[in-house]
């Protein structure tokens, strides 16, 4: 099941490299897409499922505060940078420029829902024979500000607006912040394909508990074979 997950880059302001415009990123996005969905791709897979994973939030103030010191090493003495002119042009997220990525790309993966295919002249079919849905968006940018607004209030109006349980530097994700993802992620797969949950998925090598705990050694090469109980 291929996982795409792009947008937290893309979502740099226009001023910095990374930066790509938002109609890029859906056209990059779709071209992703088309890769393993279009019959005519060299890549086509049939009934392959996709998920669309979007960006995470920023937490602006831990953010800057990481982009000052980056750029200046000797603000690590001061735990909390001023906001000034100086740190607002080394400043290149914010969360609320991050939310357009997620909002286009939701509204993309809207294309490829079952429900829409007799509207959709895609040259792409997102739906198996069975109208089954063959792409499915995951929100992490909503599910880590649901989580945002469940924190104790004192952690949530820290000085870095509680985004420090979730991201190590404002952007990228923590333990906690990933943790928040593959949740998300299972709970997408059990709404959508449930026989793609983990505990279902059935076992393409022996289970190890079938296999005897004992060895039989080949006194010629020094060899051995498991036995498999019957």
């Amino acid at each position: 099941m291929p996982h795409i997950f792009f947008g937290a880059n893309d979502a740099a302001f226009e001023t910095h490299p990374q930066h790509v415009p938002v109609s890029r990123y859906i056209q990059n996005i779709q071209q992703m897409v088309n890769l393993i969905t279009n019959p005519e791709s060299q890549y086509y897979i049939p009934e392959v499922k996709i998920l669309l994973i979007s960006p995470p939030p920023v937490g602006d103030k831990l953010w800057i505060k990481h982009c000052c010191i980056d750029k200046n090493p000797n603000d690590h003495k001061n735990n909390h940078p001023s906001v000034n002119d100086n740190n607002i042009q080394i400043y290149n997220r914010s969360n609320g420029h991050v939310l357009k990525y997620v909002e286009a790309l939701e509204e993309f993966s809207q294309l490829y829902n079952p429900s829409n295919n007799n509207n959709n002249n895609s040259s792409s079919s997102s739906s198996s024979s069975d109208g089954e849905k063959r792409v499915c968006f995951v929100n992490v940018w909503k599910s880590i500000m649901t989580e945002h607004k469940k924190l104790p209030e004192d952690l949530r109006n820290n000085q870095w607006d509680g985004f420090d349980q979730f991201t190590v530097d404002g952007l990228h994700l923590s333990q906690h912040g990933y943790q928040v993802v593959v949740d998300e992620i299972l709970k997408v797969i059990g709404q959508n394909w449930p026989e793609l949950v983990p505990e279902n998925l059935p076992l393409h090598a022996p289970y190890w508990k079938d296999i005897v705990d004992s060895t039989k050694f080949n006194d010629e090469d020094h060899s051995c074979e498991k036995l498999l109980v019957i």
